[in-house]
């Protein structure tokens, strides 16, 4: 893919140590940019792309890599499209362990920076509604956003080598606030479809 992934402060050494940067307002306009190029690649199909994970919540920090999550009508229709995806430098990953998602990640040339994830799911299925959910509720409330960076600061040191425990030990704390944020989201639109986890 042709997008300067440096000058937008994103990439994180592979099997390295987890980084943690301050939030960079470059990220945004990034997924933008690597957006545009998986939708004209992918011409004319059709998937609808959102910037997820913590690089989309501005004031927290996060590791420099970014998370797309696509959402689309059809997972076989699109599982046919990851020729497209390989083209751009994309390393298909199946399911990769969550059934229904389509999981890719790319990173450089030598594959040893990583710089996204993209994960693609059925519109309808849970998890979609979850990743979103998840952001938002963090983007909405500043409080709550701050406390799972805190929780992100402490795991970092404690798992600086580690990035599956890393990862994994974040989950209790994701689950209580995806239920804060489903009770949140229910206030608001009580016809709101209730995702299961992010």
């Amino acid at each position: 893919m042709d997008v300067d992934f440096g000058g937008y402060n994103i990439g994180m050494e592979r099997g390295g140590v987890v980084v943690l940067r301050d939030h960079d307002a470059r990220w945004a306009p990034c997924f933008r940019c690597v957006a545009a190029v998986i939708r004209t690649t992918l011409e004319p199909y059709k998937m609808e792309l959102h910037h997820i994970g913590s690089t989309s919540i501005p004031g927290i920090k996060a590791k420099p890599i970014l998370d797309i999550l696509g959402l689309v009508e059809d997972i076989e229709a699109f599982e046919r499209q990851h020729p497209k995806l390989e083209q751009l430098g994309f390393v298909w990953k199946g399911e990769y362990g969550i059934p229904g998602r389509r999981y890719c990640v790319l990173h450089n040339a030598e594959k040893t920076v990583g710089y996204l994830h993209l994960h693609t799911f059925r519109r309808t299925h849970p998890e979609a509604d979850a990743h979103i959910l998840f952001r938002d509720y963090l983007r909405a409330f500043d409080e709550k956003a701050k406390q799972y960076e805190k929780l992100k600061e402490t795991l970092a040191v404690m798992y600086a080598s580690e990035r599956d425990k890393y990862t994994s030990a974040k989950d209790t704390l994701m689950q209580t606030l995806l239920r804060e944020a489903q009770a949140w989201k229910q206030a608001t639109d009580p016809n709101t479809r209730v995702p299961l986890s992010p």
